[in-house]
Parts: structure tokens; C-alpha cells; sequence
């Protein structure tokens, strides 16, 4: 898990009013850093990174064929976000049709995975599956923290095509039954303060 100085100081560099803490009920969690009145605009973020489904994919039908027939407790479609998740240097030459990233977006998108040890049973099924696409284990431990960021943090991002979003600091929304904030999602993020909110 990353550590929230370094989360922080990426925020800081842009502009964030918002900041992440550590508590021991809730793991990491936003904060403000400034008094906010209600109605307004705490953040607008875009998202960090958009994977499409693609069902015409072969690569995808497979990934669909083995959650099926191994029961993975995590679908086709977390499957192909983790793969669109790699870098060039995950799989240096391997000719897999998926889109690759940079170093630091998979750096950013790693910082948001807090493991779930309860899921930890499918990692067998996993390096198999990185096998049949003649993938190495060594790739296991990434693949599965890449996984458990899209299971736990995406958003919903379109229907036509089906399409999934991770927004940063969205990731860090500590969950209230009488929340003091909502969001709206389109193209970007908006946090909108629903009542005063004092600077933690």
C-alpha cells in the first residue's frame, strides 16, 4: 500500500483541496484542507484511465472462456482491465492485443490497491491464467493488485461502449450513510459539499 505522503504530494502538485489520511476504521480516506460550504465544488477530476470492452477481441472471449470454466471469482471484465493495465515492460515482447500504459499511470493506478486477503484463493487460477497466455508467474503478484484496483475502484464510465473509469481521488471516498459530499460522474468527477465541511 502505498504510502499517503507520496499520494499526497501528487495531489498537492495539482492544486488538490483535499488531501489523504490514514485512520485505522477506515484505511485511507480524503479529508478536506480548507472549510467548504455547502454547495460547493470540493474537486473535479477526469478520469485517470478509461479501459473499453471489447467483445470482438479474441483475446477477451478468452478471458471470458476461462473465468467461466474456472469459476474466477473475478470476471472477463477485470481480467481485461488488468491486462490494459501493463506496461511494455510487464510484457517486454509478448504479443498480446491489449493497450499497454506508461510506468507512472500503472504506478498511479497500483497506489490504489489495499489487497484483500479473503480474494487471495484465486491466485492459483490466476497464474494459470497467465500461463495460457504465455505469460510468466512473475507477473502474479502485479496482475492480481491490478485486478483488485478495477474490482474495487472503477466507476461505470459508458454503456455503448461498455467502458470502465478509475478516478484517483474518488478512490479515497470514505463511505457514510449521511455522507457530506456527493459526486456526479460524466466526463469528469465533480465532489460537491452537501453541508459545511470544516478543514480536518
Amino acid at each position: 500500500m502505498e504510502n499517503v505522503e507520496v499520494i499526497n504530494g501528487y495531489l498537492q502538485s495539482r492544486g488538490s483541496l483535499v488531501q489523504c489520511a490514514l485512520t485505522e476504521s477506515k484505511g485511507r480516506i480524503l479529508v478536506a484542507s480548507r472549510d467548504f460550504e455547502s454547495g460547493d465544488v470540493i474537486y473535479t477530476e477526469p478520469p485517470l484511465h478509461i479501459i473499453e470492452e471489447d467483445e470482438n477481441s479474441e483475446l477477451f472471449r478468452q478471458l471470458e472462456q476461462f473465468a467461466l470454466v474456472h469459476d474466477l471469482c473475478y470476471s472477463a471484465r477485470w481480467c481485461w482491465c488488468a491486462l490494459n493495465s501493463l506496461t511494455a515492460g510487464d510484457l517486454e515482447q509478448l504479443p498480446l492485443r491489449c493497450s499497454l500504459i506508461s510506468e507512472g499511470l500503472q504506478r498511479q493506478l497500483l497506489w490504489l490497491c489495499a489487497p484483500d486477503e479473503n480474494d487471495s484463493a484465486a491466485l492459483p487460477a490466476i497464474q494459470q491464467l497467465l500461463l495460457d497466455l504465455g505469460m510468466t508467474t512473475d507477473l502474479t503478484d502485479k496482475f492480481w493488485r491490478l485486478l483488485q484496483v478495477w474490482k474495487y475502484n472503477s466507476f461505470e464510465y459508458s454503456d455503448d461502449p461498455v467502458a470502465s473509469a478509475i478516478y484517483l481521488q474518488a478512490s479515497f471516498h470514505s463511505h457514510d450513510c449521511n455522507p457530506n459530499s456527493n459526486w456526479v460522474a460524466d466526463e469528469q468527477l465533480v465532489l460537491r459539499a452537501r453541508r459545511p465541511i470544516a478543514d480536518a
